[in-house]
């Protein structure tokens, strides 16, 4: 299998992210400033934690990172909110984190290795999923733009109608967190277990912030 760099064919290239079921890399017949960014899918491919990538392309099997564990965050972090809605302001770590690893010049390093969610969400709805593939027009940049501006203006106006009184701002991130984490399982449901990773507004933030950051280097 061959990809098109803007100076050559190349059969070999340094992956440098892989989240779900896009992988990005390098050419490494370029230098990193000028090499052109290598974008492609394995098509029918639902990947999980416990997949890495040799530099080569070759899927190998890796021992399990921390995201097989890290679903036990989000559920404590709902059932401390049960017991004391003061929890939920915690809400804020939990959608700070991928951009802080994006600002870091490490890509969606938090989706790929950390995230509470797409690690309950691959761990518990593997043999209850209907194992359909999200729809293309449902993932495009488009769709992405609108949930992220959507999300962004939805918090935005719920946490200024709290009045920022702190108890009133954790149940807004509480309710906020436990509201998309139900759409997850319920995507998770009728489509491939992770699709919420797809779609995710996080997510997103942390690509497009990565996507500049790389622009940058490259224009360097």
């Amino acid at each position: 299998m061959g990809f098109l760099c803007s100076n050559k064919k190349l059969d070999l290239f340094y992956i440098f992210e892989y989240y779900n079921i896009q992988l990005l890399g390098y050419c490494i017949q370029c230098p990193p400033r000028y090499g052109a960014r290598l974008t492609f899918e394995l098509s029918n491919a639902d990947l999980t934690p416990q997949h890495s990538f040799h530099r080569k392309g070759v899927i190998m099997n890796k021992k399990k990172n921390f995201q097989h564990y890290s679903w036990m965050i989000i559920v404590t972090f709902f059932l401390l909110g049960i017991l004391d809605i003061r929890f939920g302001i915690l809400g804020f770590i939990c959608m700070g984190a991928p951009m802080y690893h994006a600002l870091k010049g490490e890509g969606k390093l938090h989706c790929a290795k950390y995230c509470p969610r797409g690690s309950f969400l691959g761990k518990f709805l593997q043999k209850l999923s209907l194992g359909n593939t999200l729809p293309a027009k449902y993932r495009s940049r488009k769709v992405k733009h609108l949930l992220l501006g959507l999300m962004g203006l939805l918090l935005s106006f719920s946490l200024i109608h709290s009045g920022f009184v702190f108890e009133a701002m954790a149940f807004v991130l509480l309710r906020f967190m436990f509201m998309s984490f139900m759409v997850g399982i319920l995507m998770g449901l009728f489509f491939k277990p992770r699709s919420w990773c797809q779609v995710c507004p996080m997510g997103h933030a942390a690509a497009l912030i990565t996507e500049v950051k790389k622009e940058r280097e490259w224009q360097m």
